[in-house]
């Protein structure tokens, strides 16, 4: 189990490092940048939940209420997230806030 519960963690700190990579370098705009945030971040935090009540079963229920309660709130905070975009009209696809940031290590 314990081989089991570590394959779970990692899997999930995969996710949610390729989430934060998405997120930082390879989308451009607001939109985007919520969609890799809120998909894989949400799987990898699932998982390490997982690894993390298979390594330590006393802990089950909490485990199953921290998931739920992601799963409810993550859809929430990505909608509040999209709204506030859109409220201050942010288009999709025209901003690109770490364009200076790619020109200096393109430069280096």
């Amino acid at each position: 189990m314990q081989v089991v519960g570590a394959a779970l963690l990692i899997a999930g700190t995969v996710f949610s490092v390729i989430g934060v990579y998405g997120f930082m370098v390879t989308f451009k705009n607001a939109y985007e940048r919520l969609h890799a945030s809120g998909t894989v971040v949400t799987l990898g935090l699932v998982l390490i939940l997982v690894g993390v009540a298979v390594l330590q079963p006393a802990v089950w229920t909490k485990v199953v209420v921290l998931i739920g309660f992601m799963m409810l709130t993550s859809p929430v905070a990505g909608h509040a997230i999209a709204k506030a975009a859109h409220n201050q009209h942010l288009p999709a696809g025209q901003r690109d806030d770490l364009a200076e940031v790619r020109k200096q290590q393109a430069g280096d």
